[in-house]
């Protein structure tokens, strides 16, 4: 793989179909509508919005506005990351930092049904209920959300209808660290149901840590790449937020913040 030249295909200056808002701002996660298609959903985390855009290999002008609110006369404040169920009819959760929450919206619908609270009680605390500033997420087969909480440091597994999580990776306390039991700052999240693998952008400790599911939790993580402080040589990460695994390969594609760059990490690469 080069490093290649990439399409916009949405920016500062985007018109959606359905609102007056100008553009995507600070877009900050993003999920494909199902393994076969060419649309996809975005973070528009500085309009505080859900975004769809249509047919995007062909058409850059079909976008238009998914979600604004998380109830009725509730605005969506500041959400982070998305995931889409595409095996439970186009289901998405948003990760909603404002209120603490994983916001559901069945099969993309916004009033019928309404949209419901898949995760969180709304509390900042270090409780088993709370999700404080949450932003990675992805969803298993059973509807089982896993949410990264960034500013508590671990990772929790959120059965459905459950009041509270289970810690999959970190500590009761909200504690960071930097050993293979620790997570300082975690970020981005993906599954790899197949093999049951975990892996997080363990942000401030430079590196991406992978995770039997299961093993006992909470986990040990193993380093999968990065690791070797910051910097920006091939065995080093700056600041990872963002990770998404290839279908095909099982490669890691990773966004490296700090460097602003696309590292790509093959299976049982150094």
């Amino acid at each position: 793989l080069s490093v290649l030249s990439g399409t916009t295909i949405a920016d500062d200056t985007t018109k959606m179909s359905n609102s007056p808002t100008v553009g995507v701002n600070s877009p900050t996660g993003l999920d494909i509508l199902g393994t076969n298609s060419d649309s996809i959903i975005i973070v528009d985390f500085g309009n505080s919005r859900i975004l769809g855009l249509w047919d995007a290999d062909t058409n850059y002008k079909n976008i238009s506005v998914v979600a604004t609110e998380w109830a009725p006369g509730q605005s969506l404040s500041m959400p982070l990351d998305v995931y889409v169920n595409a095996r439970n009819g186009c289901d998405i959760y948003v990760t909603n930092y404002g209120t603490s929450q994983v916001v559901l919206y069945s099969n993309m619908q916004t009033t019928n049904p309404l949209p419901r609270i898949a995760a969180g009680s709304g509390s900042s605390g270090v409780g088993l209920d709370a999700l404080y500033f949450p932003y990675g997420i992805v969803v298993d087969s059973h509807k089982n959300v896993i949410v990264a909480l960034m500013l508590h440091h671990r990772v929790m597994f959120w059965p459905p209808n459950a009041l509270n999580g289970t810690i999959i990776v970190g500590h009761i306390s909200a504690s960071s660290g930097a050993t293979s039991m620790d997570l300082d700052t975690p970020v981005g999240i993906a599954l790899d149901e197949h093999n049951s693998w975990l892996y997080v952008a363990d942000s401030n400790n430079h590196r991406i840590q992978r995770y039997n599911l299961n093993n006992t939790w909470p986990s040990n993580g193993t380093t999968v790449a990065g690791g070797n402080g910051p910097g920006s040589r091939s065995n080093q990460l700056f600041y990872p937020t963002y990770i998404k695994i290839s279908n095909k390969t099982g490669a890691l594609y990773i966004v490296d913040n700090g460097n602003n760059r696309i590292p790509r990490c093959d299976q049982r690469a150094t």
